[in-house]
């Protein structure tokens, strides 16, 4: 006998219908999206890409314990015409993208593990369909996802904080830590805060610190704070196994992390190392772990302006994150934000807006000294050679050497 699922419609708002599918007793629900017009939205996932068009999910559960992560995001997906979709959490969620059908995201409701078994299977989603892309987002902030309350210090954004993980590892001592420090200072860069990291306890878990290798850790926090460092320590979700009781407590809750050692080796090069921390420099917040003196002069040079341009950047970072606080919008929004009609704009995906004020377009390909740049409506200026340009426009081939990042400032904000 055929199963004609239930469906129950509910207006909650005047652009937004709570569409809830029941089908008793089983086996599974489903709508199917086209991607043509969907660019943000989504998990969370161990290999992004953007515009998410791209990702590929074979039936995968739409939670944080999948082994490439599902994390953090709300089941949520935004399309360039205005229209929002949100899956309620208490639906039993799977995702299906470029499998099933090429091009296509199917959402699916299924009664099958990981999930708690059901007798009957809703697919609980709310569509909206609102004027363009910005608005609907920002009724979703307003419905959904709502506001941050507050912005972190104003320090960590300014200056950037210093970990000892890639530089020296799990080999860290006090006086490494002191010595790394001093270097800081010597090379003339601020600080926000230093991070002790990995192997600072005596095993993982146990929150003591090692005395061989910290003997006296109060004193060595004191000298820190001598020479104007903030102290922070690594904290992890792992545990040794002979870091006892903690380890039996996490084993019997599948808490620890399994194949503790399979852990990834690379080595950095100075144009990565530069061209990652030019990729950041309009973002709330800077961390170096390997230090621009491994590398050259040169290296130190280049790192010091743009962490000097990343410090001088505070008022708008502040002035974003205000924005967000207060009217829910994002603190680096894609660059079809300032005009959500601007069908180019959604194509772009290596460029980024610091609020509505600045566009970053760093280069992010190997060798790369060069790179096409587009530029959304409205009057930009080109600080890196004191141009005006009039957007919407493509600026093609702009001159990229490893010193110079390609960034613009929009009329009336320089």
């Amino acid at each position: 006998m055929l199963r004609i699922p239930e469906l129950v419609l509910m207006q909650i708002a005047r652009s937004s219908t709570l569409l809830a599918w029941q089908l008793i007793p089983l086996p599974s629900l489903s709508i199917v999206i086209h991607l043509s017009r969907v660019p943000n939205g989504g998990p969370e996932y161990r290999y992004q890409y953007w515009p998410i068009q791209h990702m590929y999910y074979d039936k995968e559960p739409y939670l944080p314990t999948h082994p490439t992560n599902m994390a953090l995001s709300e089941r949520y997906w935004l399309s360039s015409k205005g229209i929002s979709i949100y899956v309620n959490e208490t639906s039993p969620l799977f995702l299906d993208q470029n499998n099933y059908l090429d091009n296509h995201l199917c959402l699916i409701a299924k009664n099958k593990a990981p999930y708690r078994h059901r007798d009957s299977i809703q697919l609980n989603y709310e569509l909206g369909v609102f004027l363009d892309p910005k608005t609907a987002h920002q009724n979703m902030v307003k419905t959904h996802l709502g506001k941050p309350t507050g912005h972190p210090d104003e320090r960590m954004i300014q200056h950037p904080i210093w970990s000892t993980w890639a530089r020296y590892k799990a080999n860290i001592t006090d006086k490494i830590v002191e010595t790394y420090a001093d270097e800081i200072i010597a090379n003339k860069f601020y600080n926000s805060q230093i991070e002790i990291d990995d192997k600072w306890e005596t095993c993982y878990g146990s929150a003591v610190f090692d005395p061989i290798k910290f003997p006296n850790v109060t004193a060595l926090v004191q000298r820190l704070k001598q020479k104007g460092f903030r102290v922070t320590l690594w904290i992890h979700p792992f545990i040794n196994r002979d870091c006892e009781p903690a380890y039996s407590t996490a084993l019997q809750n599948s808490f620890f992390v399994k194949d503790l050692n399979r852990r990834v080796q690379m080595s950095w090069w100075q144009e990565l190392f530069i061209r990652w921390l030019q990729a950041n420099v309009f973002m709330p917040s800077l961390q170096y772990s390997f230090v621009p003196w491994d590398y050259d002069k040169e290296t130190i040079a280049i790192c010091k302006k743009y962490t000097d341009l990343h410090a001088n950047m505070t008022p708008e970072i502040l002035n974003a994150m205000q924005q967000a606080i207060t009217k829910g919008t994002p603190v680096n929004p894609p660059i079809w934000w300032i005009d959500p009609t601007d069908e180019e704009a959604y194509k772009i995906n290596d460029e980024y807006l610091l609020g509505e004020t600045i566009l970053a377009a760093p280069v992010t390909q190997e060798g790369f000294t060069r790179r096409d740049i587009y530029l959304p409506i409205g009057t930009w200026f080109d600080p890196n050679k004191g141009t005006i340009i009039n957007g919407p426009t493509w600026l093609r081939d702009y001159d990229a050497p490893l010193d110079i990042l390609p960034y613009f400032i929009k009329k009336k904000h320089y």
